[in-house]
C-alpha cells in the first residue's frame, strides 16, 4: 500500500501545501482555500477511491465542495 511509504506522504503533503501557488504559475485556476483544506483532510483520513465514480445524474451535478464534504 503506497500510503504507508514515507516518500509518498512527503510528496502528497508537499503538493497539497504548495499547489495553490504553483497552479496559478501554469495558467490554471486554483481551488478555494476551503477546498484545499478539505482535500488535505481527505488525505489525512486516508479516504480512498474516487468521488466521481457514481453514475447518478444528481451526483454528477454536485459541486466539488459538496462531494468533498460527503466523502470524509
Amino acid at each position: 500500500h503506497s500510503l504507508k511509504k514515507p516518500a509518498v506522504n512527503l510528496f502528497v503533503n508537499f503538493y497539497l501545501d504548495n499547489v495553490a501557488s504553483l497552479i496559478s504559475e501554469v495558467g490554471y485556476i486554483p481551488l478555494s482555500n476551503e477546498l484545499y483544506t478539505l482535500v488535505k483532510k481527505r488525505f489525512k483520513n486516508r479516504v480512498l477511491g474516487s468521488m466521481f465514480s457514481s453514475t447518478s445524474e444528481a451526483h454528477k451535478k454536485r459541486a466539488l465542495r459538496e462531494l468533498l464534504l460527503s466523502h470524509k
